[in-house]
């Protein structure tokens, strides 16, 4: 436990605490924050001179604070000094493995009676931070030298005395028993509003705001206090609505939280101070933007933070602050304050590590594939990086049996396709990939074999570096590679045979019976088979137990997906992934239970995938293994034909109506 030590309890206005630093300051550092503090405290009103002081505390940090918190040490001496005194100011300098006093940190209780009774929670804050923001800068000034930490905590009490200077004259005025603020004491002006962004680091932008309407649009992610519209070109629109679109399009590859104020609203304590840290720090990334009141053209506030979420991809400040450029950029184009381009402005750190076991995102490559408007933006790349996450080790599945009242009975390979049957069911992947099956015709921009000519992996028109011509012997090889890397015994035999179908040009169907063997016993297919029993299951109910139905039912434009961590290193996605298509077919042997409504019946599975490889996927992925874009590049440039596979399986499903 801290013990505080009244090394001086017989100053008026200055009381030094325990600090953990070790470092004893002189006989004139103590006597010079002395005489500091009692010109501080003979600037308050008299009736508030004998309850004020001036702390100051020293601690050492074991562990980094959380984002929108005091350190613990800090804390727990602002509880402790409030119970010494209603009314302080305390310094806390933080000594930590770094070095003696890395930082300053500071709490402010001013009055809430008399002069002080009109100063808003807004008003508050900012002050706190323009003591914090000076003692700062003092400090900074004087190279961050401990033995100098005097001279930045006076000049911090001084931008109090300025302070108080500034607002003791404004509750005055009494009508009535109700005290007033005169004219120049608004504590939700746009001065002091300025002034707390600015001192918090905000950014002006310029937006067209028109007349004020009274709407509030709150959703999971945009929260709009602002009850205003702005115009952008032609159409005007609630600023709040506009943003909820884009940010929407963000949480597809992080989650972003925005908040939308005003000058006059942002005075309100629900939207102020610490009320909003569970809407700021749960997201990856929380942006404010301020706007004042009236029409017209006006500066606005802008300010987007990295909230350092457990658990996020974004692992250091080198990543979320090219992330929150990117943001920015984006935004002020969507409201017409800016025509920049969003990637090409990047600048583009020297490296950045990121998820865990994987190489560094590699930006270099995201803004050259950017800049040559092929189609594949940053969000899709980054979604391809996050696809890669974890390793080859990883043991079992990520998917779970799903439990909904259908048993699959019993499984086998259908190794011939039966020739009687009625289709029950069917789904359609939409819209369907066509381009996984072109061959012979692709235009290689972004490629990074350059159309076989060179073997460039990091050769862009922007590097120079140089290239060796690669054959299409070199191709299948890198081919073959990525299919045994991605999988693994006993599929990987399977995978290296389907890349040696592909080099023999065999573009007929394939049924792959040993291939089925594995997907019939995926999480993947047997998931599959039960939601199809319980579509059916429906379907029964609705035909009063009658399998015969009017039509087959319609599965939905998701056929089984066979991705995730485990699949990705072993070989079905490699093998599969997305499919095309699946049927259903319903072969016989129903039988129904009038007493228990227990069912079964035996059916036919047969799902459909290409083996074939779209631009967009090659871009995605080629950074990870060169196959990728060998692979694309046998098939779209020399001509090497793709194929679909099928998956062929029998199926006893169980229900119950």
């Amino acid at each position: 436990m801290i013990a505080f030590t009244h090394t001086a309890a017989t100053r008026k206005g200055y009381v030094r605490l325990d600090d953990a630093s070790g470092y004893p300051p002189t006989a004139g550092q103590l006597a010079a924050l002395e005489s500091a503090a009692c010109r501080l405290i003979d600037s308050l009103p008299a009736a508030f001179q004998d309850s004020f002081k001036v702390y100051d505390f020293g601690f050492y940090l074991h562990n980094e604070t959380q984002q929108g918190g005091y350190p613990e040490a800090f804390q727990w001496a602002i509880d402790t000094v409030q119970g010494l005194s209603p009314y302080y100011l305390l310094f806390g300098k933080q000594t930590d493995r770094s070095g003696v006093y890395m930082r300053f940190w500071v709490d402010l209780r001013l009055p809430e009676t008399g002069n002080f009774s009109c100063m808003t929670t807004l008003q508050r804050e900012v002050y706190q931070i323009r003591v914090e923001a000076e003692t700062d800068k003092k400090y900074a000034e004087s190279q961050n030298i401990y033995f100098n930490y005097h001279e930045a905590e006076i000049s911090g009490i001084e931008e109090l005395i300025k302070i108080i200077n500034e607002i003791k004259d404004c509750c005055v005025a009494n009508r009535n028993g109700v005290e007033q603020r005169p004219s120049g004491c608004d504590g939700c002006s746009d001065e002091i509003a300025s002034q707390f962004f600015q001192l918090q680091g905000f950014e002006k932008i310029d937006l067209n705001i028109s007349t004020a309407a009274f709407a509030n649009i709150s959703t999971a992610r945009v929260k709009d206090y602002s009850f205003h519209k702005v115009t952008i070109g032609s159409e005007t629109d609630y600023l709040g609505k506009i943003m909820d679109d884009q940010v929407l399009e963000f949480n597809q590859w992080l989650s972003l939280n925005l908040l939308v104020t005003s000058y006059a609203s942002i005075c309100i304590d629900s939207i102020s101070g610490n009320n909003l840290d569970a809407f700021k720090y749960s997201e990856d990334f929380n942006c404010h933007i301020n706007f004042p009141s009236g029409e017209g053209l006006k500066p606005s506030d802008i300010k987007i933070t990295w909230n350092k979420k457990a658990g996020s991809w974004i692992k250091n400040a080198a990543t979320a602050n090219l992330l929150i450029d990117l943001i920015r950029c984006k935004i002020n184009r969507l409201l017409g304050v800016s025509t920049e381009d969003c990637f090409n402005m990047l600048s583009i750190p020297p490296s950045t590590a990121n998820m865990d076991d994987m190489p560094e995102f590699d930006f270099v490559y995201a803004v050259y594939l950017q800049s040559l408007n092929i189609g594949v933006n940053i969000f899709d790349l980054i979604e391809g990086y996050k696809d890669f996450g974890g390793n080859s080790s990883e043991a079992g599945s990520d998917y779970v049996i799903i439990q909904n009242g259908i048993e699959v009975v019993s499984t086998s390979v259908a190794y011939t396709v039966p020739t009687t049957g009625t289709l029950i069911g069917f789904s359609r992947r939409d819209p369907p990939n066509v381009e996984d099956m072109d061959s012979g015709n692709g235009d290689c921009k972004g490629i990074i074999y350059d159309c076989m000519t060179c073997r460039s992996i990091l050769c862009f028109p922007t590097i120079s570096c140089p290239c060796e011509t690669i054959g299409e012997e070199d191709l299948k090889d890198y081919m073959r590679n990525l299919m045994a890397f991605f999988s693994k015994d006993p599929l990987e035999s399977i995978a290296v045979s389907f890349a040696e179908r592909f080099f023999n040009k065999i573009s007929t169907d394939h049924y792959a019976t040993d291939l089925s063997e594995h997907v019939r016993q995926s999480p993947v297919m047997l998931n599959y088979m039960k939601l199809v029993g319980a579509e059916l299951n429906k379907e029964l109910i609705s035909n009063k137990g009658d399998i015969n139905l009017n039509r087959p039912i319609n599965l939905g434009k998701f056929p089984p997906h066979f991705n995730g961590w485990y699949n990705r290193w072993h070989g079905l996605t490699i093998l599969i992934n997305n499919t095309e298509t699946a049927d259903v077919w319903y072969l016989g042997n129903f039988n129904l239970d009038n007493n228990t409504k227990v069912w079964s019946a035996d059916f036919y599975f047969e799902v459909t995938d290409h083996f074939g490889l779209d631009k967009h996927d090659a871009l995605l992925y080629q950074k990870y293994h060169a196959g990728f874009a060998a692979w694309w590049a046998l098939q779209h440039r020399i001509g090497y034909k793709p194929f679909r596979t099928k998956i062929t399986i029998f199926a006893t499903l169980q229900g119950q109506l």
